[in-house]
């Protein structure tokens, strides 16, 4: 029984194969696309700091709780030129948003605006891809608070 489910998907996946030259007959010799996205959401998240003066580890903690929400807009443009060996795809995507990061204990809060600049190459073969990109811009998830406002609460 265990074989036979192995061994189904190999067969039925053997019977939908296309023949090479019916591939090259498809395909097109390049084309564009773009992307367009959008992501937005909200979590809590808690941080463990020690406190100052006890280095050994084991010493106190002080837990703060952050409430996170953020939205991010994404859109992009690409080009796939289908060349004899390989696949050639060069593009860039580009993305903006807010990303607010709450503590709820203080009330403090961080805002950060985000933006991104991606532009990107690749080629693929068969066997072995290819591709570099660069990243522009300040896409990160948070900031730190000063020590200030970290030790704000603290009653001892």
């Amino acid at each position: 029984m265990t074989l036979g489910v192995m061994v189904l998907p190999l067969i039925l996946m053997s019977q939908t194969l296309e023949k090479e030259n019916e591939i090259e007959l498809n395909k097109e010799e390049a084309y564009s696309f773009y992307n367009l996205g959008y992501s937005s959401g909200e979590f809590f998240s808690q941080v463990y700091d020690q406190l100052p003066g006890s280095n050994t580890g084991c010493g106190s903690t002080v837990s703060e709780e952050f409430k996170n929400n953020y939205w991010n807009m994404g859109v992009g443009y690409g080009k796939v030129k289908y060349q004899d060996n390989g696949i050639f795809t060069y593009g860039f995507n580009g993305s903006f948003g807010q990303y607010n990061e709450t503590n709820i204990a203080s009330n403090l809060k961080n805002e950060r605006f985000l933006f991104a600049f991606n532009p990107y190459v690749k080629y693929d073969t068969e066997w072995v891809g290819f591709g570099a990109g660069l990243f522009l811009g300040n896409n990160y998830w948070s900031d730190t608070f000063n020590d200030e406002s970290l030790n704000s609460n603290i009653t001892t």
